[in-house]
């Protein structure tokens, strides 16, 4: 082997990279991993099992049913026909009830509680007081409306429990749906919880998110506030406003409508796919969640097809989070009809059959919008839009799985945010150019949030599809978030930043 030439890691460390990415909560970069072994071991357990679950925890929850269930199937399996006396039971079982509070979280998000109670109880029959099971129970419960079955459920372990953040967390989740303020003794023992030392990330993360909407809803916002805080200081990753900005100057300078129509487009026919896109906290993901109920439309979720196809084919370089193409000036229109296939090849596993229209949601798309009209032209492009100040807030309380530096610090997160806006506005002036030739529409948070089987309806309609009359189930993070007015004295460097914005618009 050459001096400088790196070794290739093994399966063996690609593996214990996606597991150790997902502990400390970093899931995009889990998700990587993940896929390359999914791509190479397509029904080995373990893999199955972790690929599974990143993408349930990411969201993805249509594509990560078929891997968790075929994860648990197999997993079973070698548990009943298996070696009682084998030393790696216990992993195996263990493995299992990952699995299964996965499977059982992403039906519940999909609108089937049921079947997710029916999935945890096949894995409680291997330790009927696994608590991170019995939290995943508890929530299936009160998705179907039976909030006090629910809390029953949980009260009934928790006197026992040796480990109690899971079952504490889903406690807080449950009295979050109802109307009202909190009971103060659920606060008190999710403040408890988050005072713990020894928490891994992910569950602290977790736990102080509930905390600060449990406060919130109660009134006490400075504890909401403290709470937020904490939780953002652990998100990863390192993020500066002044380079993202200058980086959206160069985008927005270099992506012009002349530039672009000088090249070669594809040939390919981008009109059945759709980039639904937006700022952080804008209504994609639950506009996403309604649009895929229509019959003829798949949402195949934030996959990185489009940056795959900026990396492979254009050789993007590194920006402040993601790879970009920083301008159109030398591609060549076989690039263009090579991404087509790349981008196509990497998105068409996800699109449910029968669909006549794919949806991609990946945010990251915002700023590879140009590199998307070239190789697809003809493609759909939708915008959510909302009042920035809501989204900047949202962004820094929300869970918002994957890579967010920026979600960190309050004023970054606005400036981001504001970055994101000045990019829907140049796109939406350049891919409507009739030499390019992309059809834009916008959607309004606030039409999303006061009728959003409507709004939906409408937006199918839009982008061409069919079956529109079979949306009927709300994504139930469509939610009231944490107001603004509430957090005035923390949102005053935020208020400027839109201020000076507008001034200078």
């Amino acid at each position: 082997m050459q001096p400088n030439q790196k070794q290739q890691p093994t399966p063996q460390d690609t593996f214990l990279s996606a597991k150790g990415a997902y502990r400390v909560g970093d899931y995009t970069e889990a998700a990587k991993y993940s896929g390359l072994l999914r791509a190479h071991f397509p029904d080995h357990p373990p893999v199955l099992a972790i690929h599974g679950m990143i993408l349930s925890r990411l969201g993805l929850d249509l594509p990560a049913l078929p891997d968790l269930a075929r994860a648990a199937d197999l997993t079973e399996d070698a548990l009943v026909n298996g070696d009682d006396q084998n030393p790696a039971r216990p992993q195996i079982i263990d493995q299992l009830f990952q699995v299964c509070v996965a499977w059982c979280n992403s039906l519940v998000r999909t609108g089937e509680p049921g079947e997710g109670i029916e999935v945890i109880d096949r894995a409680l029959v291997y330790d009927p007081e696994r608590h991170d099971a019995i939290a995943a129970k508890a929530e299936a419960l009160a998705a179907m409306g039976d909030h006090s079955g629910a809390q029953k459920l949980i009260n009934d372990h928790l006197s026992n429990a040796f480990d109690r953040i899971r079952l504490t967390i889903s406690l807080g989740r449950i009295e979050l749906l109802g109307e009202g303020k909190p009971d103060s003794g659920v606060i008190a023992a999710v403040r408890d919880q988050t005072d713990r030392v020894g928490l891994n990330a992910s569950d602290l993360m977790d736990a102080l998110r509930v905390l600060g909407d449990l406060e919130d809803r109660a009134g006490d916002y400075d504890n909401a506030f403290s709470a937020y805080r904490r939780a953002a200081n652990l998100r990863r990753g390192r993020f500066d406003p002044e380079a993202h900005a200058q980086l959206t100057n160069t985008l927005i300078q270099n992506w012009t409508a002349d530039e672009m129509a000088k090249l070669v487009k594809s040939d390919a026919d981008g009109s059945p796919m759709v980039l639904l896109l937006g700022a952080p906290c804008s209504g994609v993901e639950e506009l996403a969640a309604l649009l895929d109920q229509a019959g003829t439309v798949s949402t195949v979720g934030p996959i990185d097809a489009m940056m795959l196809v900026a990396k492979k084919v254009f050789g993007a370089r590194s920006g402040v989070i993601r790879p970009v193409v920083f301008s159109p000036k030398g591609l060549r229109g076989k690039q263009f009809t090579d991404g087509a296939g790349v981008y196509g090849s990497s998105l068409m596993p996800f699109v449910r059959p029968g669909a006549n229209r794919a949806i991609d949601t990946n945010e990251m798309n915002l700023w590879l919008a140009g590199i998307a009209a070239l190789i697809l032209p003809g493609i759909k492009i939708v915008f959510c839009r909302r009042d920035p100040r809501d989204s900047a807030l949202d962004c820094y309380t929300a869970d918002l799985p994957g890579l967010h530096p920026y979600a960190k610090d309050l004023v970054h997160a606005g400036s981001y945010i504001a970055d994101c806006n000045r990019m829907m506005d140049h796109w939406t002036r350049v891919l409507a150019d009739e030499r390019i030739g992309c059809e834009v529409h916008e959607v309004q948070y606030a039409d999303l949030l006061a009728d959003p089987i409507a709004c939906a309806q409408k937006v199918v309609g839009m982008i061409g599809g069919e079956g529109a009359d079979s949306i009927t189930k709300i994504h139930r993070s469509l939610r009231k978030s944490p107001d603004p007015k509430h957090y005035k004295s923390k949102m005053h460097a935020v208020d400027e930043l839109f201020d000076e914005i507008s001034a200078g618009a």
